[in-house]
């Protein structure tokens, strides 16, 4: 992705609206581009291509681009709206079955942050992702089995429903998969679980996290998966916006409380180092915050120079409650996972023997560590 095509995407970072020195910003970063296949195939793989599509209508600026590029824009935006609608629909028929069974369940990710974005068109989402307590795992698969869901024999959490994809999990820091996670968090889950905040999806009442603990599973689904996609961190952009330095203070006391401190400071200096002092005017290093190391701040600046952190960014940006040998554990798992967790990350392989499995994942391993020492 080029410097261009990346500042295009930034500067579509936020909700549209009909900012004139916004648009004429976009404007000439729009007429600079050479050609338009590159910035279609960049907003799609960072999930922008909603909010660029609409950034561009709003701004008047649809038939300055090739007409190629305009039909495919539009088209992946009602895509995205006519995938958020089905998945929707399904969300209603489950969340239904398990109101009426009194199963109590939390919608997270892209499902809980629709509302928030006003359009169903500007978040694209490939699943449902909900957080159920481990007891009541048994009935809710029941359940989804009933409603003719199958489980996903390659990935246990997963069901499926013709192309809906639903993901059910017992631990909020996915622990579930990687158990060594459990540690990422200091505190009882249920307590986190109870204190949610009501919504409403398709006029149909839901529960979400409260917007802290929100802001710090985000943070961290994030930093999990690299901070691969550019959506993710406009998710974060767009549920902390307009917070004052005292809102941030407090979401820094719950993440501490949580045991993830350095979360808070790892958002900040996220959303200002891609977004600038708009998007967080607290500075990460004062006001109180926990003071990131020079290693920290140097993989967390690698999203915006390379497209997404290092595979091994977790290790050094997440904490990890119980000391040394809970440290080691997590370190150790993470990079060499158990062998049914590498089947998913090697399908083609999921017969192969363990280690053939862990062969392939050092040398994968290998891989990535060389690129991202060549990466300039």
């Amino acid at each position: 992705m080029t410097a261009d095509i990346q500042e295009i995407l930034i500067h579509c970072s936020t909700t549209p609206g009909s900012n004139n020195d916004r648009n004429r910003r976009l404007q000439r970063l729009v007429e600079k581009l050479p050609h338009s296949n590159a910035l279609l195939q960049s907003a799609v793989r960072e999930g922008m291509t909603g909010l660029l599509y609409q950034h561009l209508r709003k701004a008047g600026l649809l038939n300055r681009i090739p007409e190629p590029l305009r039909d495919r824009v539009e088209i992946e935006y009602y895509k995205i709206a006519g995938d958020n609608l089905r998945l929707l629909y399904e969300l209603k028929i489950v969340q239904k079955a398990l109101n009426r069974r009194d199963l109590p369940f939390r919608v997270l990710q892209g499902m809980a942050l629709l509302d928030r974005y006003g359009d169903i068109g500007l978040r694209p989402m490939n699943d449902i992702d909900l957080w159920i307590m481990a007891e009541d795992h048994t009935r809710v698969e029941d359940l989804l089995v009933q409603l003719e869901y199958r489980k996903d024999r390659l990935y246990p959490g997963s069901y499926r429903k013709g192309t809906t994809k639903l993901d059910l999990r017992t631990h909020l820091f996915w622990a579930d998969r990687i158990h060594s996670r459990r540690h990422l968090l200091a505190v009882d889950q249920e307590e986190i679980f109870r204190d949610s905040a009501g919504f409403v999806i398709d006029d149909c009442p839901a529960r979400r996290l409260m917007p802290h603990d929100e802001v710090i599973y985000l943070t961290m689904h994030a930093i999990k998966h690299f901070a691969a996609c550019l959506i993710w961190l406009v998710d974060l952009r767009l549920v902390t916006s307009g917070w004052t330095d005292a809102e941030w203070r407090q979401c820094l006391k719950r993440a501490a409380y949580m045991g993830q401190a350095n979360i808070v400071s790892g958002a900040l200096f996220l959303l200002r180092d891609l977004f600038g002092t708009t998007a967080a005017p607290i500075h990460p290093d004062r006001s109180g915050m926990p003071v990131l190391s020079s290693l920290q701040k140097y993989l967390l600046k690698q999203r915006k120079k390379s497209g997404a952190l290092a595979e091994w960014a977790p290790l050094f940006l997440f904490e990890i409650d119980g000391g040394v040998k809970n440290r080691l554990h997590y370190q150790t798992e993470h990079l060499f996972p158990r062998p049914d967790v590498l089947r998913q990350v090697f399908p083609a392989r999921r017969s192969g023997h363990r280690w053939l499995l862990y062969g392939m994942r050092f040398l994968q391993l290998y891989g990535k560590a060389i690129r991202s020492l060549t990466v300039r």
